[in-house]
């Protein structure tokens, strides 16, 4: 035992006084590093319970409102947690490629739009007052609809009759026209109050347009005031190529007696049917009337009621007419009477 004091007093003496102290100074620092580690929390256990969000905000950084922890792909632990020791010990956190990374990518305005208008779009029935978020200027569409109903006009429209009752480019009005009156219901969109677009809804009819029928004067075939056609074909000069009898320079007048009359044959009564001395010719004999000049033409024609006597050589024959004017213009002319 003295032995072995005396060879540790031996080898104390042998080692100098500044190599014990920087020894202990190494101990001394050791044991500060551990105790740092320890309150910094620098554990295997620490470390696997910290998320990434803790990291970044324990580091000193700042998340933005739209980052989702939970989704954030950036630096990684090991590198959250090396700048947090190097932060802790007073050291200036290492700035590289992978620190950059860690700000999560913002969300753009145009993204953020379509999120905005997405409940909108998958609702085929927008809702009479609504809001839509403008993305990059931060405003909201007001959009109202609204339904309204309006009194509208009918024109009326205008029906050309070819007539030889007057001369050549002639024209007379025969029946005035009127328009109509209709109520029609609108359903109107508003943006930020103004009038976007509107689509009908409904149309009521409340009142009929009348039409205007004008006469225009012209000469020739053309120009019959009957619709009658029995088939029969006539020559360059008007005159049917085929006809039993015919009776010159007889006396036609034009009479009309209001919708919906009959003649004595029991026929009803319109353009085409004629009044005649049923002695001279019967009842239901199909003609073709025309002037001498064949500058009037009448057109086929039915003997349909009685007219009013027989004039010497004469037959009295009247042409009716749709409208009491026409009847009018007619007057008193000379015409031939073609038997069919």
């Amino acid at each position: 035992m003295q032995n072995f004091r005396k060879k540790v007093r031996s080898l104390v003496e042998t080692i100098p006084a500044v190599k014990i102290a920087a020894c202990m100074l190494s101990v001394a620092m050791a044991a500060v590093i551990f105790w740092g580690f320890t309150l910094t929390g620098n554990t295997d256990t620490t470390v696997q319970e910290l998320t990434v969000a803790e990291s970044i905000r324990a580091a000193g950084d700042t998340l933005t409102a739209s980052a989702d922890p939970t989704k954030f792909t950036g630096v990684s632990k090991k590198a959250v947690l090396s700048n947090i020791f190097l932060s802790a010990s007073g050291q200036s956190p290492i700035m590289n490629e992978a620190e950059n990374k860690m700000v999560p990518e913002e969300v753009s305005e145009e993204s953020q739009t379509e999120e905005e208008e997405q409940p909108l779009e998958q609702n085929n029935e927008e809702p009479s007052s609504q809001r839509k978020f403008l993305g990059s200027t931060k405003e909201f569409l007001e959009i109202e609809k609204e339904t309204v109903t309006k009194e509208e006009v009918i024109a009326h429209s205008v029906e050309e009759r070819e007539t030889s009752l007057l001369k050549p480019g002639k024209k007379k009005v025969i029946q005035a026209g009127a328009d109509g009156k209709k109520m029609v219901t609108y359903e109107q969109k508003f943006v930020n109050g103004q009038l976007e677009s509107e689509k009908i809804v409904s149309e009521e009819m409340t009142q009929q347009p009348v039409t205007e029928i004008v006469l225009v004067g012209v000469n020739g075939k053309s120009a019959a005031v009957s619709p009658l056609d029995f088939g029969v074909e006539l020559n360059e000069q008007g005159i049917p190529v085929s006809y039993s009898q015919v009776l010159t320079n007889q006396v036609a007048t034009g009479y009309h007696v209001g919708d919906g009359a009959w003649g004595a044959s029991g026929q009803s009564l319109s353009a085409g049917y004629v009044a005649v001395h049923p002695g001279e010719i019967p009842y239901g004999t199909k003609m073709y009337i025309t002037s001498p000049d064949n500058s009037f033409v009448y057109g086929f024609a039915i003997a349909a009621d009685t007219g009013l006597s027989l004039l010497g050589d004469q037959i009295d024959v009247d042409l009716y007419y749709d409208t009491y004017l026409e009847s009018c213009l007619n007057g008193r002319r000379n015409v031939n009477i073609y038997i069919l």
